[in-house]
């Protein structure tokens, strides 16, 4: 992997922490699969679904988003990140729970949030801006209350702790998404003479951010269940209105803004399906309502962020969109049969088979694409 030094002596976190995440993200869920149907235990760490979960939210996710906000940094700050990082999965897949794992994984986070969080704090006017620092010390405070859970209270912590992690990341992608997608979106249209009303679309984003923090207090709350469907029902739909609005059926020529257009689709549709599943409208599990969200959303959406940021790093403006094209559609894949697993019980070790090969496929086809980076002059 080649690394490209900045003039001003500083380092994309990204172009480190991109192919780890997507390296990661091939080999952690092979692993994870035969081990939860009954396979081989190799890494106790990742054996069971609190462990699975705890490494697609926590050591997958948190390593892209560090990745995505984190420009530029001094290496020596880099080089505890990431060693931090390193540290903490491997030792969490070994001996989860023991003090190394704890220790390094709180380092991460500490580190991650001392990074993103601040700028958002002092910078930001807006409250919506603002609030990026709170789902990022959400998603960030997560992950360390769920090390330091196997020190303390022991396992009666982490079950919360995972559910505030899967609501921080939707919704960071719900905002992210929306910030990359609609200037982008925009700026195409404008150029082909198009004009573009419904950008960033401010109320809706405001109302997206106040129905996912009802959703989290109410997740914590016993017997607000009723309360939470409500509010994911309110964010499910906010997010396809919001989407319908960006008008993608206009950007044929531009298979990367329609392929982050599904993956804020699979948003819509994952909130939409939690909700159902929740009230017992929609004839899904939960579990598969949530992978709809952590499969097909966060799939999509961070293998086209991925590419779109490392194309803009070695300034590639011409590379077709042909390998993280296909990724995108095994996503799509995977999601379908991880949702299918679980309303197929009879078939439900073929259908992980199917979701396991296609999501490895897909970020061992991304790491292709990180890892052919062409050299630039500062």
């Amino acid at each position: 992997m080649a690394v490209h030094r900045g003039s001003t002596g500083r380092w994309p976190a990204h172009a480190v922490l991109f192919p780890l995440a997507a390296a990661y993200a091939a080999v952690a869920v092979p692993l994870s699969f035969f081990a939860l149907t009954g396979g081989p235990v190799w890494l106790p760490g990742i054996a069971g679904p609190a462990g699975h979960a705890h490494e697609l939210l926590f050591g997958f996710a948190a390593a892209v988003v560090a990745g995505y906000l984190i420009n530029k940094a001094a290496w020596p700050y880099l080089a505890a990140l990431v060693g931090a990082w390193l540290v903490a999965r491997g030792a969490g897949l070994a001996a989860p729970g023991g003090a190394v794992a704890v220790l390094a994984g709180a380092a991460f986070f500490g580190l991650a949030a001392y990074a993103t969080i601040p700028p958002y704090v002092r910078t930001a006017k807006k409250w919506r801006n603002r609030a990026l620092g709170v789902i990022l010390l959400a998603l960030f405070g997560a992950g360390a209350a769920y090390a330091f859970a196997a020190l303390g209270s022991g396992p009666h912590g982490r079950p919360a702790a995972l559910a505030v992690g899967v609501d921080a990341v939707t919704t960071l992608m719900l905002f992210m998404g929306g910030r990359i997608i609609a200037p982008a979106v925009g700026g195409y249209l404008e150029r082909r003479g198009i004009a573009q009303e419904a950008r960033v679309q401010p109320a809706v984003e405001g109302a997206l951010l106040v129905a996912m923090g009802v959703a989290v207090a109410a997740g914590l709350i016993p017997g607000a269940e009723p309360l939470r469907v409500a509010a994911l029902t309110v964010a499910g739909v906010l997010a396809a209105v919001r989407l319908a609005r960006w008008r993608l059926w206009r950007c044929g020529g531009r298979p990367d803004l329609i392929a982050m257009g599904v993956g804020y689709g699979w948003l819509a549709a994952g909130l939409l399906l939690q909700a159902g599943a929740l009230s017992g409208v929609v004839p899904v599990t939960p579990t598969a309502a949530v992978h709809a969200v952590l499969v097909g959303a966060l799939g999509t959406l961070t293998i086209t962020v991925m590419t779109r940021v490392h194309r803009l790093r070695i300034r590639d403006r011409v590379s077709g969109f042909a390998v993280p094209g296909v990724a995108v559609a095994l996503i799509a894949v995977a999601a379908a049969a991880r949702i299918a697993a679980d309303g197929v019980p009879v078939w439900r070790v073929e259908w992980l088979a199917v979701a396991t090969v296609a999501w490895s496929l897909a970020y061992g086809l991304l790491l292709t694409v990180l890892l052919r980076p062409r050299r630039i002059k500062p």
